[in-house]
């Protein structure tokens, strides 16, 4: 099971920045994301670039719903995810009395 922590999403502009939201245009369509969900937001002269975003957020932008996706389609467009799995159970040694201790 692949939990997305954060996905990276390239966007056409950087239209506005003020101190609570950042406005991005992607695909002609504007979008306004609260600053403290953007992370490592990178532009071009304020043109073009790339931000890290909440999985909820990307689904809304994009109308999506990353649950119906597969393992390797969430590990393909997240940047950053975390993979759970069962750890195995291991059988303690039945016999674990080092001879050379013994009195």
């Amino acid at each position: 099971m692949v939990i997305i922590k954060s996905i990276r999403i390239k966007f056409d502009k950087l239209v506005a920045q003020t101190g609570k939201a950042n406005l991005i245009r992607i695909d002609g369509i504007e979008h306004w994301i609260p600053s403290k969900l953007c992370f490592n937001l990178s532009t071009k002269n304020n043109l073009s670039g790339s931000v890290e975003i909440p999985p909820f957020i990307y689904e809304i932008i994009f109308e999506c719903d990353l649950s119906k996706l597969s393992d390797e389609e969430k590990k393909n467009i997240s940047s950053w995810y975390v993979e759970k799995h069962e750890p195995k159970k291991i059988n303690p040694i039945q016999n674990n009395v080092i001879e050379d201790l013994k009195k």
